[in-house]
């Protein structure tokens, strides 16, 4: 597709949904909707303070009878955090494992559930009001940003499907009524050269404005392969994003965002230890070099390669209907074509799969929502709306197996997967009293899915599979909330989610697993004092899931691929508690603390590190029955904590930032194997910035990582003969630091 058609599309799809009737989607009258600006800054001394629109309505974060933390593009920039990977660093029940397979996408983990099976997201991943359908689009970057909302708990009724853990929210930075803007420049380890700017201002007066920001960011890695010298774990992207932002009448507004990435930074992932310790390695088993943690290089056979184009276009439509109603509509398109290729084992052992030539991994998505809203009383508003949505994914290129006697890249394959999906939902919110609020809504959603999966053998034919299937669910909500003085609210909910069931890939014949649903049971106390110099936040929960979809080994004998399977049930209790304090004028220290308790109550799979363990059920196959195992990726405890000062020299102002989070033991596998969990690691980091008396010059100093933890995020067994197992493991982020200067204008 054309840019042209491209555009024609997004606007004559736009100009339909609003004539579409007022049964579709909706946003609360003279509120703003996800990605619009809001009417306080996002610098605001407080996160309790900022406003955002997780519920479709401008509210301040404590105000919301949800579990949020917020936060401000100041505080991702002094925490060091800047993409997904490191948001852990930040909010409490949390985690964002690097895949150890660098096609996989991305996925989050939310008290304890992410995308361990399946291929949509468990936790919905949305940019300027557009959800991502599938995690494998590559990751965000919070990059000129006004903020990120962080929702836990399944956001089903508003947020949609796929969202049964959370939902993490971008908003990027609005184009403003007066010129002004930012250059900024940053060196730093590892070669680390990164520019960054946005210049932002009136077109036509205060009837068009426009935002126009660019980045270059690029860094070696800092694992090295050998042969190669090529560089594991660094950075290597270049992105831009225009904004305009067009009132043509005062009933009526209108925003295009168009975003263009490009990332080619090779993951952190190697070939690392033994997959049991009585086992060698593969490493071990055939002699060669294995990953060595002390000089932190690798050698393997082949190069890796990898490519990531990413585009997004959001046009958004807002018009006042009247003083009490307010139409939406917002057109969405992403794109994402993925070219990679790995070495697989990540060794010189001749195990590789796959062929010569990269894969190819290109995904497209449209989506169309559209929402209505308004007050009918002063005690009584409502939201309703649709939304349409649709995605084409295939991954392309060539294979083979050589312990079965079939080289690498003898066979060319294609999985190809399509969804077409129809949603419609409606909340109330109703003041029973001054104090006292309720609030219910539902979802109804209807998905149809198709799969088709090719293996071509050349002269020897062609293997297909294909299946269909469809699914619908209902995703209600209900709460009640207290609010007794201006600074405290209690509130009590029970919420439902739902995942969507799909295909595995390359299965013959084509083989589907079913949704996954979850019901939570949640209250909360959110309180700060009438000066907001202390605030906080305590939510108690339950999650009960049935069918939970889990990534295993298959247990059909000689099965030697990982397939989705749904494990009967899983719960998770947990506590989490946030705390904000300021004391004096210039300090402010944060903290946050979750505990989770995870078991599944009904798991049943092949071992294919402990096969002695399980039960035989077939020649060939045992399984183990896993009833009680804690979840995967899980850690029992996880704490932030940070503290900020600024005080003046001279006419100058200086500010410290310092911040520590903190992980227990995490199990990485479903098995609770010995050798596939982390354990227990901090990360501590800190700047030091000093700004001019005008404030528009700013220099730093940073680091992340300070202590240079090792660390380990996923680890799985890949069986690949020749007497020995790989454990593939991926790393978290090494020590970075460096220095950054910021110019404003």
């Amino acid at each position: 597709m054309t840019m042209t058609q491209w555009m024609a599309r997004l606007l004559v799809g736009s100009a339909m949904s609003v004539c579409v009737s007022a049964g579709a989607w909706a946003q609360q009258v003279g509120s703003v909707a996800q990605g619009e600006p809001t009417p306080q800054s996002a610098d605001a001394s407080s996160s309790s303070e900022i406003v955002v629109t997780a519920e479709r309505r401008a509210e301040r974060v404590n105000s919301l009878p949800i579990a949020i933390s917020a936060y401000s593009t100041d505080t991702l920039k002094d925490r060091g955090v800047t993409d997904l990977n490191s948001l852990s660093l930040l909010s409490p029940s949390i985690r964002v494992p690097e895949n150890a397979n660098g096609g996989l996408g991305v996925n989050v983990v939310i008290r304890g559930v992410g995308s361990f099976g399946g291929f949509e997201p468990a936790v919905a991943m949305v940019q300027d009001g557009v959800s991502y359908a599938s995690r494998r689009i590559g990751t965000f970057d919070f990059f000129d940003v006004e903020r990120i909302e962080v929702l836990r708990g399944p956001q089903g009724t508003l947020g949609g499907r796929n969202a049964t853990a959370g939902g993490v929210y971008v908003i990027s930075a609005k184009p403003s009524s007066g010129p002004g803007g930012y250059v900024e420049a940053t060196l730093g380890n590892y070669d680390r050269i990164a520019v960054e700017g946005a210049i932002t201002g009136p077109i036509a007066g205060d009837k068009l404005l426009a935002r126009l920001a660019v980045q270059v960011d690029k860094a070696d890695g800092w694992i090295t392969e050998t042969q190669s010298r090529n560089t594991y774990g660094g950075i290597d992207k270049r992105q831009a994003r225009l904004s305009l932002l067009a009132r043509p009448s005062e009933s009526l507004e209108m925003s295009l965002i168009l975003q263009s990435r490009v990332d080619e930074a090779l993951p952190a992932t190697v070939s690392f230890g033994r997959s049991r310790p009585d086992m060698p390695s593969l490493a071990e088993a055939n002699g060669v070099p294995d990953f060595d943690p002390n000089t932190r290089t690798m050698t393997q056979d082949r190069t890796d390669i990898r490519k990531d184009k990413f585009f997004q276009g959001t046009f958004r439509l807002a018009w006042d209907l009247s003083d009490k109603f307010q139409l939406v509509t917002t057109t969405g398109y992403v794109e994402s074509k993925l070219l990679y290729n790995e070495d697989q084992d990540h060794t010189t052992v001749g195990t590789v799969i796959w062929g010569p030539r990269p894969r190819k991994q290109p995904f497209s998505q449209t989506s169309q929502e559209v929402t209505l809203s308004g007050a009918i009383s002063d005690r009584l508003d409502f939201i309703v709306g649709g939304l349409y949505l649709n995605y084409d994914y295939k991954l392309h290129g060539e294979v083979g197996f050589p312990f079965l006697g079939i080289p690498a890249g003898a066979l060319a394959f294609l999985d190809n997967q399509k969804l077409t999906s129809w949603s419609g939902f409606g909340q109330v919110r109703f003041d029973v009293t001054d104090t006292i609020r309720l609030t219910a809504g539902a979802r109804y959603t209807h998905d149809k899915k198709s799969s088709r999966s090719v293996f071509d053998f050349g002269a020897g034919g062609k293997l297909t599979a294909s299946g269909r299937l469809t699914g619908s669910a209902w995703t209600p909500r209900v709460s009640i909330d207290w609010k007794p003085s201006e600074n405290i609210l209690v509130y009590a909910t029970a919420s439902r989610g739902y995942k969507s069931g799909g295909f595995d890939e390359f299965a013959f014949p084509s083989r589907s697993y079913n949704p996954e649903y979850v019901w939570n049971y949640e209250a909360g106390l959110k309180a700060s004092t009438s000066d907001r110099r202390l605030s906080g936040n305590l939510t108690g929960f339950i999650m009960d899931y049935s069918n939970l979809q889990q990534s295993v080994l298959g247990l059909d004998p000689g099965e030697i691929t990982f397939r989705t399977i749904n494990a009967a049930k899983a719960k998770i209790k947990g506590i989490e508690a946030e705390l904000e304090a300021s004391p004096i004028e210039g300090l402010k220290f944060n903290g946050s603390v979750a505990y989770l308790d995870t078991r599944y109550e009904g798991l049943r799979t092949a071992d294919p590190l402990y096969p002695e363990l399980g039960d035989p059920v077939s020649p060939g196959v045992n399984v183990r029955y896993l009833t009680g195992n804690g979840l995967a990726g899980a850690p029992k405890w996880q704490f932030n904590v940070g503290g900020d000062y600024k005080f003046p020299v001279g006419e100058w102002q200086a500010r410290l930032n310092a911040s520590y989070s903190w992980n227990s033991k995490t199990p990485l596998d479903i098995y609770d194997n010995p050798g596939f969990s982390q354990d227990s690691v901090g990360i501590l980091s800190g700047s030091v910035s000093v700004t001019d008396p005008s404030g528009n010059w700013e220099v730093s100093a940073f680091s992340t990582n300070l202590t240079n933890e090792l660390y380990v995020t996923n680890a799985v067994s890949v069986n690949s003969g020749g007497g020995g197992s790989a454990r593939v493991t991926s790393f978290g982020d090494v020590r970075r630091y460096g220095v950054r200067v910021r110019r404003r204008f």
